[in-house]
């Protein structure tokens, strides 16, 4: 198995996606290929397979801004109905996430730079992520960490169902 990524060194983290180059792979390999490039959700994962002809998909980034683009890419696949997430799970996650992050940390600062990383991609989900982001990236230590994302999601719950 051989996993082919279609952006070069020289693009670092940017670049125009490019899967004709994944495809040639594909067709000249007798073994399974994998595509990996941004595949964030469930429309990337089914245009990179169906452009690409690959025998699946690596998702790296994508699944830190979604940890569930796994259980939705799955469901696309098999035709099933979208999975939805609700704000008090995308809560749980997060806490959990940065509680291993806490624990495997040397340092309270390495543990803070960590969570801040880790929000620049999570909060992209998140209703009124910005904010979420902003509030984190504010934040001096861990535990003002966990009271602001706390802070948040309460605020998510409390509003109106048209609004969150």
């Amino acid at each position: 198995m051989v996993a082919v990524h279609w952006r070069t060194r020289a693009d670092l983290y940017g670049g125009v996606r490019e899967l004709r180059t994944i495809a040639a792979v594909k067709e000249r390999l007798s073994i399974p290929v994998l595509a990996n490039g941004d595949v964030i959700d469930e429309a990337s994962a089914l245009s990179t397979l169906r452009e690409t002809g690959c025998d699946g998909l690596m998702i790296g980034r994508g699944a830190i801004r979604d940890p569930w683009v796994f259980l939705k890419v799955r469901a696309a696949l098999a035709g099933e109905p979208p999975v939805r997430v609700d704000v008090l799970e995308r809560q749980r996650v997060l806490l959990a996430y940065y509680r291993v992050i806490e624990d495997l940390s040397h340092s309270e600062k390495g543990a803070l730079g960590r969570m801040k990383k880790i929000a620049r991609y999570f909060a992209d989900g998140v209703p009124d992520g910005e904010a979420l982001k902003r509030s984190i990236f504010h934040s001096h230590a861990v535990d003002e960490v966990f009271d602001n994302v706390r802070a948040h999601f309460q605020r998510l719950v409390t509003l109106p169902a048209e609004v969150g």
